[in-house]
């Protein structure tokens, strides 16, 4: 099944539907602007709909190979420290410390996040995900 991402430019931009996987810095027009890609993928009939309505509105049988987790916090220090304690928590579990991005997401946190082998409705993402990072930010 061919499957599809969104990249937006900035949050009330309207989605680009792109082929899964795409090399979207190929898509990045200014760099000074804030791009946002799709945590989850979309079939060929979520394509047709989010291009006829210009949203995601609405759109909840989607999928992913992807974890990720969001670290925050008002003190930076803090946030580090637990994003650390994740990457620790989750290599612990299994996965491999190659497999694990990082990333600073500005002013208060951090970013990870793991590409997978199998693909997780947005509920299984969000049961492995909450039951990884409990006791985080």
């Amino acid at each position: 099944m061919k499957l599809y991402q969104a990249l937006k430019e900035t949050l009330s931009g309207v989605p680009l539907v792109l082929p899964y996987p795409t090399d979207l810095s190929k898509h990045i027009k200014d760099p000074n602007k804030d791009y946002y890609v799709s945590l989850y993928q979309y079939s060929e009939k979520h394509k047709r709909l989010i291009e006829e309505r210009g949203s995601f509105k609405g759109i909840d049988d989607t999928t992913t190979d992807r974890l990720f987790f969001d670290i925050d916090s008002a003190n930076l220090q803090e946030a580090k420290e637990q994003t650390i304690a994740l990457i620790h928590r989750l290599i612990d579990d299994g996965f491999e410390a190659d497999s694990i991005q990082s990333s600073f997401t500005g002013k208060k946190g951090f970013s990870l996040q793991i590409q997978i082998n199998e693909r997780l409705n947005p509920v299984q993402f969000k049961t492995i995900t909450k039951t990884l990072a409990k006791d985080f930010s």
